[in-house]
């Protein structure tokens, strides 16, 4: 008889588990759906919509749960979504014609940026008496994110033609790989690893704030012939894997959503609350960037959908950096499919 409790006990105790088992997947199954998105940071400043979604809920309110994966360039960001680790990244918009020249295309889905380029070329503060001009970088070394073996990142690209309308040719100086990141552009400057960097903000007014560097050129500053061409090209942008791009219709769309909402609230509330929703712990950080957004009321759109004179002048730029043969080839890197354009 003894016998016959203990299997009925154990014959209860798995009949428990089981209800159990499949009361825990049928709460999986109705939790928030995932979606993993890879982008250069933390706290680089064109990408800061991004951060603030999950943080806003607005994830959540769509029945998703946004995962954000930080990387030292756009590149990596890219090249890892393109290896099938997330199925959204963020970077600059060059990047994608090089990506397709290599056989792994991706398509941009929505845009970050506007028109205000918060990027800088910064001299270490100790060469600043003797590198005060761009011309003076011939045989100097630059710290700049970096790509794959070969792709260059936005940056990289950015930064040799903005040297190129200086005459210095991008062989006239030795690039220095660092991260998208503080403690990367920190090091490199503190290390003396590199004579100047090429960074965007906060990095650049947090160098110079804490007297590492001086602004030798910020980009928004170009004037008359030194100015690039396609000078409103698309900046940051938002890509999905072209290949699979038809499979994930639910979860694009949703990202957009989020994107369009986090963009609408930023677009009606100050600089202050902004940087308050994001948790930064240190004071003059958190000051910082209120500055810093307060400075830059161009910076980021209010409606992710692609501005076609953006379009239009993108396709100027990557003819002009070699990547592509005719302008209206811009288009066959973007797909709006999911932006609600009609």
């Amino acid at each position: 008889m003894e016998r016959g409790r203990r299997d009925c006990v154990r014959w209860m105790s798995a009949g428990l588990l089981g209800l159990l088992g499949a009361s825990s997947i049928r709460a999986a199954e109705s939790g928030p759906r995932l979606i993993r998105l890879n982008l250069p940071g933390p706290r680089s400043l064109p990408f800061l919509p991004l951060e603030l979604i999950p943080r806003l809920g607005f994830d959540r309110e769509l029945g998703f749960r946004l995962q954000l994966r930080y990387f030292n360039s756009g590149v990596l960001a890219a090249e890892d979504m393109l290896a099938g680790n997330a199925g959204f990244a963020a970077h600059g918009f060059t990047i994608l014609a090089t990506l397709r020249a290599k056989g792994k295309p991706a398509v941009a889905v929505a845009a970050l940026s506007d028109r205000d380029t918060p990027r800088a070329l910064l001299v270490r503060a100790d060469l600043a008496r003797r590198i005060k001009r761009v011309e003076d970088l011939k045989g100097a070394s630059i710290g700049v994110s970096h790509g794959s073996v070969n792709t260059k990142t936005y940056l990289h690209m950015l930064g040799e033609q903005v040297l190129g309308l200086h005459g210095v040719a991008a062989s006239d100086v030795r690039w220095v790989p660092m991260a998208q990141n503080w403690d990367s552009v920190r090091s490199v400057l503190v290390s003396r690893s590199a004579d100047a960097v090429l960074c965007a903000e906060p990095f650049v007014s947090r160098a110079v704030d804490a007297g590492l560097a001086r602004v030798l050129l910020h980009f928004n500053e170009l004037e008359g012939l030194r100015r690039m061409p396609g000078e409103r090209h698309l900046r940051a942008v938002i890509s999905a894997p072209q290949a699979g791009i038809g499979n994930a219709e639910r979860e694009g769309r949703a990202l957009l959503q989020m994107l369009g909402k986090v963009l609408a609230w930023m677009a009606t509330a100050d600089s202050g609350r902004i940087v308050a929703q994001l948790g930064i712990e240190e004071a003059a950080e958190r000051a910082e960037l209120v500055r810093l957004l307060s400075r830059y009321p161009d910076l980021f759109p209010r409606d992710p959908r692609f501005d076609p004179a953006a379009v239009a002048d993108t396709g100027t730029l990557l003819v002009a950096l070699g990547l592509l043969e005719q302008t209206a080839a811009v288009g066959g890197l973007i797909d709006e499919r999911w932006s609600g354009r009609p």
